[in-house]
């Protein structure tokens, strides 16, 4: 991510939340919370997973940009800064919810507060390999041109309302 591409950026991020609710349907991925996530809030709830996916690679990028600067442009670097912020989201979110939240005031709070229970720590794995992909099929997708990504774009949005009320 040398320069800052927002189309296959958002590609990237659907793609990657695709394949983890796929993973999810397949059994390869087990957690009750994050099926109840996807069954009880649907198309937003992936909305929030992409538009995290794409505001984490965008802090990063430019956390990048003002510290190193493009010039010296390292992608196992830059996958660091992404995870730092993906880290430094999930524990002050997780953080946030534990203190903020009423207990039974949000159904959405209360799903992350079961989610957290269910998983834990590995949230942060799960999360930092979303991270990567999403960089990593970005990579990819930049070297598409605009009408491959469009058309990319529309496949994924196609396919997402399939595949998330499979969950």
């Amino acid at each position: 991510m040398k320069s800052l591409h927002f189309l296959p950026l958002l590609n990237a991020a659907i793609l990657t939340d695709l394949l983890v609710i796929l993973l999810l349907l397949f059994g390869a991925y087990q957690s009750t919370a994050l099926r109840q996530w996807y069954q009880k809030f649907g198309l937003g709830a992936m909305i929030a997973d992409v538009l995290i996916l794409v505001i984490g690679v965008l802090i990063a990028y430019y956390l990048y940009k003002w510290t190193i600067g493009m010039d010296k442009y390292n992608l196992w670097l830059f996958m660091m800064y992404v995870v730092a912020v993906q880290l430094v989201h999930d524990l002050l979110f997780g953080k946030l919810v534990g203190v903020f939240y009423r207990s039974g005031s949000s159904d959405i709070m209360e799903t992350f507060k079961v989610y957290i229970r269910e998983k834990g720590g590995w949230i942060l794995l799960a999360d930092a390999l979303m991270m990567i992909s999403t960089v990593l099929f970005e990579q990819a997708f930049s070297k598409m041109d605009q009408t491959g990504n469009i058309l990319l774009l529309i496949g994924l949005v196609y396919a997402s309302p399939y595949i998330v009320f499979s969950a």
